[in-house]
């Protein structure tokens, strides 16, 4: 009888190069945080400018002088914020011995060597969850 399939790992999952948004050794907790930036820096600002466009009033020189401005100032404001948010977390971490739960940032220093986080149910090693906090601190911080 074939045996029942087992659940994937973060370690099974391909390593997309390049691109960290895509890649399951950087802790899914920062990974969130990338998405974000990217969704609302990326096509948000842009959909928003052609509602207004489309809606009418993207002859009026008040959307093209303060309108468009704005929308660059946000943007920007945005990655910033998300960027600080991704180092916050990355020290934190640091703080905390490197051992987060790498999904839901448990505290995971007082709980046994191997097991389920409390928080969030995602399995554990210890030595596992520190290797991936610190090589993702490593790849994700400048020298």
């Amino acid at each position: 009888m074939p045996s029942a399939p087992s659940q994937s790992t973060d370690a099974d999952r391909p390593v997309v190069q390049g691109w960290p948004l895509l890649d399951r050794r950087i802790p899914g907790a920062v990974r969130r945080c990338m998405w974000w930036n990217v969704w609302v820096n990326g096509p948000m600002p842009l959909v928003i400018l052609m509602a207004i466009i489309l809606g009418g009033l993207g002859a009026t020189p008040f959307i093209r002088w303060v309108g468009v401005p704005s929308l660059a100032v946000v943007a920007i404001g945005w990655a910033l914020f998300c960027h600080a948010s991704i180092k916050r977390t990355l020290r934190r971490a640091a703080a905390h011995e490197h051992l987060l739960c790498p999904e839901c940032l448990y505290d995971l220093r007082t709980l046994h060597a191997a097991g389920a986080c409390p928080e969030c149910g995602r399995a554990y090693e210890r030595e596992a969850v520190r290797a991936q906090w610190v090589d993702a601190q490593r790849r994700l911080t400048r020298k």
